[in-house]
């Protein structure tokens, strides 16, 4: 019920009050660490970091305006993979705040960037890839992108994102 509670907290806001964000931007999602997002260790358990990772990716989109026309073309936004640094534990109670930002995209994938800070630091980074799907068709990440209003060209896609996109093939041989 926590995560529910948080994105109806999250939608509301972001309705009422934070500022819209161009494509491009990077969205700051303010958090904290509540007693139901702890391990037995006393700190936030490994799965609310992916949780507050999908906060932030809700937020981006919403701010963006990509949720409102995913929506309205009944579309789905899909993760197909996401690599997860764990820097530092998140304490109870601790504020932390999670950026998000659209590295990149090629012909088939968007690149996205996650970093969860709080006082002390960096406590996670990710990198994201994923898609946009209409029923079984992936949609161009520019097609889409065209669609939301976007009529620039896609940033350079930074190297980490190049080098890990290229070894995933190799990740999946048997």
């Amino acid at each position: 019920m926590n995560l529910w509670l948080r994105l109806a907290v999250l939608l509301l806001a972001d309705m009422l009050w934070r500022p819209r964000l161009k494509l491009l931007d990077t969205a700051r999602l303010p958090l904290r660490v509540l007693p139901t997002d702890l391990d037995l260790l006393g700190h936030m358990t490994n799965s609310r970091f992916f949780s507050a990772l999908d906060l932030g990716r809700l937020d981006l989109l919403f701010r963006s305006g990509l949720l409102g026309l995913v929506v309205r073309e009944r579309w789905s936004p899909v993760v197909a993979g996401c690599d997860v640094r764990f820097r530092r534990a998140l304490r109870p109670f601790e504020r932390f705040w999670v950026e998000t930002r659209i590295a990149g995209w090629d012909a088939r994938w968007l690149y996205l960037e996650q970093t969860i800070h709080c006082r002390r630091g960096v406590a996670a980074s990710a990198m994201l890839r994923g898609s946009i799907v209409a029923g079984r068709e992936t949609l161009a990440p520019h097609e889409v992108l065209a669609r939301a209003g976007f009529a620039g060209r896609a940033p350079d896609l930074p190297q980490r994102f190049a080098r890990w996109r290229d070894a995933e093939p190799a990740f999946h041989e048997t």
